[in-house]
């Protein structure tokens, strides 16, 4: 985080809350199993080995990432530790470079099967601070990078009716810079992109009152809807709050068009330990942060399959008949 300071209808079975007119994200006991997939355990593993807290292998050897931020060589290593990651699950992960070469933006791509050419995206950033030989980031933001690399691995198996796209951003705590390249280029070649969802900082909750922030705007409101009533629907005991910033890659997205939101923990409730290297694993709160795993995961799949109702009927006549 970067903080200024200023249908499967058919296949399984789903459950609509209220009634209107207006189509609305549906529950469903699939999507619901599922996002549950998504454990202390593997959350665990990822946010130790992107925070250094355990070795990892890249390339045939065996290393630790100290740090991420984006000067120090280390930084590199977890681009290609997210890139391994990737290719295991089975995608075919593509390299953004930017800033000459130095910049990387680590991407996989799922293509929808019916809507190919619409597209929703779950990202985080992978950089951190501070400078210097240690930054381990667990919070900021290995948090929303293992948000992403958990969607990818449990979404991998299925089809889905839109494309997904699984992002991590490079250089976000200078500025943006690897959204703010993505989101150029999405523009450049006319990507429909429905919504993104940046997840940035989601594992500190030092209350334990399950509230989250949202950072939105008008354009993207309807897709912060939806994410609202699945987060209802599939882990009801967060509450939200609103906060408006641009300090996170969700505004690189604003910037050109594109709907886009950025889901953070409680604003109001900020991590002591932010950009320091005590921003490590012993600070988070992992029933909080594994809820919101599973909510980034259930909101990504009821959009891309698209598990929206709509009910009409013919109202009755009010009156005192008793006929049937």
């Amino acid at each position: 985080m970067k903080k200024i300071y200023r249908i499967l209808v058919v296949l399984f079975p789903v459950f609509i809350t209220g009634i209107g007119g207006q189509a609305q994200i549906a529950y469903s006991p699939f999507v619901d199993s599922i996002s549950q997939l998504a454990t202390h355990n593997s959350v665990l593993l990822l946010t130790r080995q992107l925070a250094g807290d355990t070795t990892v292998t890249v390339g045939g050897d065996v290393i630790t990432i100290q740090s991420r931020h984006y000067q120090n060589p280390s930084n590199a290593k977890a681009a290609d530790f997210i890139f391994e990651r990737f290719a295991e699950l089975g995608y075919t992960p593509e390299i953004q470079t930017f800033n000459g070469v130095r910049g990387e933006n680590v991407i996989a791509t799922k293509i929808g099967t019916k809507y190919p050419e619409k597209e929703f995206i779950i990202c985080g950033h992978y950089d951190n601070m501070p400078s210097g030989s240690t930054a381990p980031g667990a919070d900021d933001n290995a948090s929303g990078t293992v948000a992403v690399l958990e969607a990818a691995r449990i979404l991998s198996p299925f089809d889905f009716d839109y494309t997904l796209r699984f992002a991590a951003w490079d250089e976000e705590e200078i500025g943006l810079v690897g959204s703010y390249a993505y989101a150029e280029t999405a523009h450049s070649q006319n990507h429909q992109i429905l919504g993104v969802l940046n997840l940035d900082m989601i594992a500190w909750d030092s209350d334990n009152d399950y509230t989250y922030t949202i950072a939105t705007n008008d354009l993207s409101q309807a897709f912060t809807n939806d994410y609202i009533a699945t987060t209802a629907l599939y882990q009801p005991q967060f509450e939200h709050n609103y906060y408006y910033t641009t300090a996170s890659d969700h505004s690189s997205f604003w910037n050109y068009g594109y709907p886009a939101m950025l889901a953070i923990e409680d604003w109001y409730d900020f991590n002591d330990y932010y950009h320091t290297t005590e921003d490590d694993i012993d600070i988070l709160n992992m029933d909080y942060y594994v809820a919101f795993v599973r909510a980034a995961i259930a909101n990504l799949a009821a959009q891309a399959w698209d598990q929206r109702v709509t009910m009409q009927h013919d109202p009755v006549i009010s009156g005192n008949s008793t006929e049937a």
